[in-house]
């Protein structure tokens, strides 16, 4: 794919895209797939150009949104129409994707480090998808996963997953909304059964929920004797709110020693990447 700048002034012309596929998976073209943006004044309203090369595997009809990916929009922020909200001329388009021989093989074992990052969001909904991976998923709401090519991983609760884990007994969840939204809908009401009236509550969003300087959150959970434990074991699950600077939760997470974290997961939108 090419895309041509029509703008004189290099502020306006992105040095790459944002690039959607909607479809029976969702993906996006990575930043570093493109081009060194060519400044090549081929006409008088073509002023650059930048290009890339993406391959969808699964084959279907998908819609492709694509929007110019400024680093620093704050410059536009008071036009009524500001650019980084722009989307490419064209777009959403439609195109169709054929099955090719060198589709990978959909595999379901057991997933390794090699192999995880290697995927797509594939959909849960057997029309488009195989029953095989549609019934992995079936009654869980989801309606994309994120499918590796050679495995698979399988949905499980929490109570599952601290059984697979014998050496948990801290889980610090660090990050901005991103992490919030999942930590309270997955983690907090998964161990609770409820998160009404309480400050993982995204479903009423009290003040408490949307803090943003205290909007830490913590728990935790006695987990009882079954045929996979062979005593109790009491886990604990702490989320730390961090948006631009992540020393701001440094302290805290120093005070967290009884017990301390043996498990981390951090994420961050993507924001925090362009800030820099």
């Amino acid at each position: 794919m090419v895309f041509h700048c029509t703008f004189p002034d290099k502020s306006l012309c992105p040095p790459y895209y944002m690039v959607l596929f909607h479809g029976s998976t969702r993906q996006s073209v990575l930043p570093e797939t493109f081009s060194e943006l060519n400044w090549t004044y081929t006409s008088p309203d073509d002023f650059a150009s930048v290009s890339a090369k993406w391959t969808i595997h699964d084959a279907g009809k998908y819609l492709v949104y694509a929007y110019p990916q400024f680093i620093y929009c704050g410059k536009w922020k008071e036009m009524d129409f500001p650019w980084e909200k722009a989307t490419v001329q064209g777009t959403p388009l439609t195109i169709s994707v054929v099955p090719s021989t060198a589709t990978p093989e959909e595999g379901y074992q057991v997933c390794s480090a090699n192999d995880i990052d290697v995927g797509r969001y594939l959909s849960t909904n057997p029309k488009v998808s195989s029953k095989e991976f549609a019934d992995m998923y079936a009654g869980l709401g989801r309606d994309f996963v994120w499918a590796p090519y050679k495995c698979k991983i399988p949905h499980r609760t929490i109570t599952e997953a601290i059984d697979l884990m014998p050496s948990a007994k801290h889980f610090l969840f660090v990050g901005d909304s991103l992490t919030r939204g999942g930590f309270c809908a997955r983690i907090w009401e998964n161990l609770h059964g409820t998160v009404q009236g309480g400050v993982c509550d995204y479903k009423n969003a009290p003040a408490e929920y949307w803090d943003m300087k205290w909007g830490h959150k913590f728990t935790h959970k006695v987990f009882e004797k079954n045929d996979k434990r062979d005593v109790e074991r009491n886990v604990s699950f702490s989320y730390l709110w961090v948006a631009h600077n992540f020393s701001t939760v440094v302290p805290t997470i120093l005070t967290l020693t009884d017990p301390p974290p043996t498990h981390v997961v951090f994420n961050m939108g993507l924001y925090y990447l362009l800030a820099d």
